[in-house]
């Protein structure tokens, strides 16, 4: 389901800016539990993005300076959007914030 809804939301972003902004649809984990000691991971869908223009750092700012801000995360000098993370009835507004990035 997670992996279908990447896709979705890939087709709604024009094939030059996923190409400028390095977008892939790959697998990842998420930690269940709270605190520092996290109690699983769980398999889990990402939008991660490789920028050719911009840092990671800039690219997390222009998400989170969007009209609808959208958090996420830096790992390996790459910005990641979690899927778990996002509602499904939230999929065309992040669509949307993409273009707008």
């Amino acid at each position: 389901v997670l992996q279908r809804r990447a896709k979705k939301i890939l087709k709604e972003i024009p094939t030059k800016q996923k190409k400028s902004l390095g977008i892939e649809v790959v697998e990842s984990e998420v930690e269940a539990g709270s605190g520092s000691l996290p109690e699983s991971a769980l398999p889990s869908v990402a939008l991660k993005f490789n920028p050719e223009k911009m840092q990671a750092s800039e690219l997390s700012r222009k998400f989170r300076s969007a009209n609808q801000p959208v958090a996420g995360f830096i790992s390996g000098h790459r910005f990641t959007i979690d899927m778990k993370a996002v509602i499904p009835s939230q999929d065309k507004d992040l669509a949307a914030v993409i273009r707008e990035v």
